[in-house]
């Protein structure tokens, strides 16, 4: 039987990788510029890392090895105004700050 997307959003928060437990600890309770992020947000029939939803900005994981499905992902949650940033777990863990300045830059000023 399959799980449920609901059953599969949650699995995941369950068993964080070490670079999403970080990320997210940075982000959590408007940690990062106030904006609200979701952890593991289902959009359509796509389950997406980090999501603002204010800022239309979601933020994943990079995986070469599904470069392909990743690419068409990206395409529909574009085609519904949404600005996709990838980062690799290695990146993100050698320097976090690094990856939030990024994402911090694809933000427009939000008056907060």
């Amino acid at each position: 039987m399959f799980p449920t997307m609901l059953e599969r959003t949650r699995e995941l928060r369950r068993h964080q990788t070490p670079a999403v437990k970080v990320m997210w600890k940075l982000r959590r309770n408007r940690r990062f510029m106030h904006l609200r992020f979701r952890r593991q947000h289902q959009i359509g029939s796509f389950i997406v890392d980090f999501l603002c939803a204010e800022a239309r900005l979601i933020s994943e994981h990079e995986s070469p090895a599904q470069a392909r499905y990743d690419a068409a992902r990206d395409a529909y949650l574009q085609s519904l105004g949404f600005r996709v940033l990838r980062f690799s777990a290695e990146a993100f863990l050698a320097d976090p700050a690094r990856t939030l300045r990024v994402t911090a830059q694809q933000i427009p000023h939000h008056g907060g």
